[in-house]
């Protein structure tokens, strides 16, 4: 079976951003052997914001909602003929900062303090 990596470069949530990503993999095979099944390699990272730029000191976890969600479909002949499949697999995370203590404590920008 043939494998599949997925690695995109990590997102980087900014000041007061806003990001939702939604990922489908369909993954088919032919039969039920271990054998012929390939392998889907996903990586879902984020980093804590722009932390290493001048004047971004305080941008650390400073964004206001990251989401994200995976799905993984795995199709045969079965559901191919009835037009139905669901998902084997469904992974989902959300960080909302809206309503965060910290953040209403923040300056404006963090470029605002220099």
């Amino acid at each position: 079976g043939a494998t599949l990596f997925f690695l995109p470069d990590p997102t980087v949530p900014y000041y007061q951003s806003s990001f939702q990503e939604r990922r489908v993999f369909r993954s088919q095979y032919a039969s039920a052997s271990a054998t012929d099944m390939g392998s889907i390699i996903s990586v879902d990272w984020y980093s804590s914001g722009r932390k290493h730029s001048a004047g971004m000191e305080e941008e650390r976890w400073a964004f206001d909602y990251l989401g994200s969600r995976t799905e993984l479909f795995v199709e045969d002949q079965r559901n191919q003929q009835t037009g139905h499949s669901s998902p084997i697999l469904v992974e989902s995370m959300a960080f909302d900062n809206t309503s965060s203590p910290a953040r209403n404590t923040r300056a404006a920008t963090p470029a605002s303090a220099s």
